[in-house]
């Protein structure tokens, strides 16, 4: 359901008949990239995230960095974190030990945040190998992007999720493909 209030209560079964099985099963994997990413932050640099309303806050307002890992095997796909300025500051800093202060260079803010896109990834990777949908990650890239990709994998559907921390913005996308036995 687009509109978050109309989630509550619905079931997997209400989801099928409406969506399909593959977008179904898309959503569920956004539900684990979700909980994903909010644990990481959480035990990583102590940063809890909300999830946020896209249409309150413009996705230049989520995005200044972003950092992707591929994967492929049973299930193929790509996770796009995308980063205000602010939040991607935060993380270097708690990555480095020094709270919430600091001004660093590019090349260690582009390190710490491609860290955590592995982390989350790998996090995700582990709660799919749970469900049998075994896949191997590639390297992380990060770049200078404002733009989240909603598709970059053929057969593929995405699905895009945003979180705040305060008045730091994160913008992710999905992009996968549950079964491609790649």
């Amino acid at each position: 359901y687009p509109r978050i209030s109309a989630r509550d209560g619905a079931t997997v079964e209400m989801a099928i008949s409406r969506l399909g099985l593959n977008c179904t099963i898309v959503l569920l994997i956004g539900d684990l990239l979700t909980r994903a990413v909010t644990e990481t932050f959480a035990t990583m640099v102590s940063i809890l995230l909300e999830t946020d309303d896209p249409s309150l806050m413009p996705i230049e307002e989520h995005g200044h960095l972003t950092a992707s890992v591929n994967f492929n095997g049973r299930t193929s796909g790509k996770v796009a974190l995308s980063f205000s300025q602010e939040l991607s500051g935060l993380i270097a800093a708690r990555i480095l030990g020094d709270g919430d202060e600091g001004e660093y260079p590019l090349d260690v803010i582009t390190d710490a945040i491609g860290e955590i896109v592995n982390i989350v990834t790998g996090n995700l990777q582990s709660r799919l190998h749970d469900a049998g949908l075994d896949s191997k990650m590639e390297i992380p890239q990060v770049s200078a992007n404002q733009d989240l990709v909603a598709n970059s994998i053929p057969g593929a559907s995405s699905e895009q999720f945003f979180f705040r921390q305060g008045t730091r913005g994160l913008g992710v996308n999905l992009c996968i493909n549950p079964f491609s036995e790649n």
